[in-house]
């Protein structure tokens, strides 16, 4: 659970840290890259960051997804236990 939603704050704040970019790549480590990137069009750093928006709230789907996988196996072993199926 904490991880999920940990996960989810770092994708909203890739999005929200596009409005201060130039802060945002500076206090995160990635400004040299993100120049070298805007010399080959201005809004590829901009979309790089989206894209790893997208990455997190994947990941963080994909981890609900096994979650409720295996609550929906451990509830089918339950009802087997009991006789319900």
């Amino acid at each position: 659970m904490f991880l999920r939603r940990s996960i989810l704050v770092i994708s909203v704040l890739h999005i929200v840290g596009l409005f201060w970019a130039k802060e945002f790549f500076r206090v995160t480590g990635v400004a040299e890259p993100m120049n070298q990137l805007s010399a080959l069009h201005y809004s590829l750093p901009y979309l790089l960051t989206v894209l790893v928006a997208i990455v997190f709230a994947l990941a963080m789907y994909g981890l609900g997804g096994g979650y409720l996988f295996n609550k929906t196996k451990t509830i089918r072993q339950t009802n087997k236990n009991r006789g319900d199926l």
